[in-house]
């Protein structure tokens, strides 16, 4: 059970810190399942956190009072677990390998007590610090943002791309770039979870009611589009083959895959970064820039934003040590990969609450009518 969280075993991945009691403060399950667990110690020492010269946590503390636990543990996806599996065990990677280099660079992340992967059954396990304790809060999609605070966001991917992008200087070739050489490309594991919501019983049961809102009657205009599964199915393996092809030459590297708003969180000084790293892959980086500022930001801040914030985006990512990309093939890759706001179309109601597939799909829908991607 994922409640089931043993004081000896928080001592163990806390460096032998004297955990005496564990308390389940809330446990979740969606995609993944997560608790927040308060911790007591034998001596009841106070924890301290050490703090960079802006303020902010330099590293979790070393006896924290919460921490929060991630893994895959929702028996409700039971059918999907082998595909899910391996994104849990990525995000395990992830905090492993990669993710100390890019808090060295700037990367706003979820510090990590703890990240590991059982070999025999391919869980992976991450234990964070509690952001909610430093302050953070968390997106929603029913909340837009304004244009300065995605900005922000769109300057943390492009740290992440640049210092990812194979054969540029700020990508060392060291342990934690060979990982990154080692993912598949753009959708490597979102793909086969993506290849069977859109089978047509899945489909046939989710895409009408998240498509068409709380009334039912959103985008009837355009239900003969966008309820046409052959013609969604053709748009995104046209997409992936394109994908697939840059993977050896333009666009080559780490993606977060996720960047929707609900996969965000924002500091106590209103600075964001980007959570939930279960589907990072090898691939185009404006597959997360587009997926990002589209769930963002309000429909109509999208239309007077979006193009100052893609150049915002292939300026940060030279600047950070990644490549100069040209406003002509910046703008139509940033249009291009708005298919991907499809995706929540197809999310079924153990994965997101239906309030947040409804506020998502009506900004990813707009901006996919907006730019005309099924005929790109």
């Amino acid at each position: 059970m994922v409640e089931e969280v043993a004081a000896t075993w928080c001592s163990k991945i806390l460096n032998g810190a004297p955990v005496t009691d564990v308390e389940i403060v809330s446990a979740s399950h969606g995609s993944s399942s997560s608790l927040v667990v308060q911790l007591a110690y034998a001596d009841d020492s106070d924890t301290i956190t050490a703090t960079s010269s802006d303020g902010t946590a330099a590293t979790p503390p070393t006896r924290p009072r919460r921490i929060f636990f991630k893994g895959g543990l929702n028996p409700d996806l039971a059918a999907l677990g082998p595909l899910l599996q391996a994104t849990y065990r990525r995000e395990a990677e992830f905090y492993h390998h990669l993710a100390p280099r890019l808090l060295a660079t700037g990367q706003r992340l979820a510090r990590p007590h703890y990240a590991g992967v059982d070999t025999t059954t391919g869980q992976g396990i991450v234990v964070l610090e509690d952001l909610a304790a430093r302050g953070c809060s968390f997106g929603r999609p029913q909340d837009a943002w304004p244009a300065a605070r995605v900005r922000a966001g769109v300057e943390q991917l492009a740290i992440l791309h640049a210092k990812t992008w194979e054969g540029r200087p700020a990508c060392p070739d060291d342990s934690s770039t060979q990982w990154c050489r080692g993912l598949g490309p753009l959708g490597g594991f979102l793909r086969p979870i993506l290849q069977e919501l859109i089978k047509p019983e899945p489909f046939a049961a989710v895409a009408a009611r998240n498509i068409g809102g709380p009334d039912g009657g959103r985008f009837a205009d355009h239900l003969d589009v966008l309820l046409d599964r052959e013609r969604i199915v053709a748009a995104f393996e046209a997409l992936w083959k394109a994908a697939d092809g840059e993977d050896h030459s333009s666009f080559r590297c780490v993606v977060h895959g996720d960047t929707h708003v609900v996969n965000t969180f924002t500091t106590a000084e209103g600075e964001p970064g980007f959570l939930d790293w279960q589907t990072v892959s090898r691939g185009n980086g404006f597959h997360d820039l587009a997926y990002f500022v589209s769930s963002a930001l309000a429909i109509e801040d999208r239309r007077v934003h979006e193009q100052d914030l893609v150049r915002a985006y292939i300026e940060a990512l030279q600047a950070q040590g990644g490549p100069r990309v040209e406003w002509e093939d910046a703008w139509f890759q940033y249009r291009r990969h708005l298919l991907h706001g499809y995706v929540l179309c197809l999310a079924q109601p153990s994965m997101q609450p239906q309030d947040y597939i409804w506020a998502l799909t009506e900004r990813f829908l707009t901006a996919i009518l907006d730019h005309k991607v099924l005929t790109l």
